[in-house]
């Protein structure tokens, strides 16, 4: 009886105060019971919030969690789950998007930075391509190749082909480790080192390769690997 009432009209007063002062400062718990809400009419999710954290550690750790183990959790649908693995995917077209209108790289700092951001809730190595005009312009962002959580190819041909089909001048690459460090292997290397001779007798220069991880990522372009043009 006490815990109901405790949390009698919890999610009038979470949506109001959303409403008045938006989701700074709130709890990781409160933002999740917020996005709860939209697949979970009419019930208190409190302690749903707090288990699904418990389980998956964090609150990222929910939204990068399974499908099929989120519907582990007890209170958690189909319809939820979805909704819930979704969400870095709309995160990630949303940052796409509001940063593609128009950006021009600087430095190479910038490149990296962006091509960073494209990869939030990716969890296997995927390749990511962006092709820049004269002016240091975005032009495309393409995904030009999707491996599994260990390995990905390099698509030498792939790249090429894209990189003159926009016009570009220039371009940049970038792969994640998922479940590794945001280093080059050899492998990594020797691939990258192709495509550059294959970019450079085409008057298309090869910026940079950059490798993510979850937190971090390493400029191959930074870190010498590329070759001197």
């Amino acid at each position: 009886m006490g815990e109901k009432k405790t949390h009698d009209g919890h999610r009038i007063r979470l949506r109001q105060q959303i409403s008045e002062r938006g989701l700074d400062g709130l709890p990781l718990y409160n933002i999740l019971e917020f996005i709860l809400f939209h697949t979970i009419a009419r019930k208190d999710v409190n302690d749903l919030a707090h288990a699904l954290i418990e389980r998956f550690g964090s609150f990222s750790g929910v939204l990068d969690a399974s499908r099929d183990d989120l519907k582990k959790v007890p209170g958690v649908s189909d319809v939820t789950a979805t909704f819930l693995n979704a969400l870095p995917s709309i995160f990630r077209a949303y940052q796409e998007d509001k940063t593609a209108m128009g950006v021009i790289f600087e430095d190479i700092t910038q490149v990296g930075d962006y091509l960073s951001g494209l990869f939030v809730g990716r969890s296997v190595e995927t390749v990511i391509l962006i092709c820049l005009n004269l002016k240091n312009k975005l032009i495309a962002s393409r995904v030009v190749a999707v491996g599994s959580v260990g390995h990905v190819a390099l698509p030498v041909r792939k790249v090429v082909e894209t990189a003159l089909s926009v016009g570009a001048v220039s371009v940049a690459i970038a792969h994640n480790h998922p479940n590794g460090y945001a280093l080059p292997s050899s492998g990594d290397i020797s691939a990258t080192r192709q495509l550059q001779d294959a970019l450079t007798p085409l008057g298309i220069e090869l910026v940079d390769h950059v490798v993510v991880n979850e937190d971090d990522y390493t400029s191959m372009r930074l870190s010498g690997y590329l070759k001197r043009n």
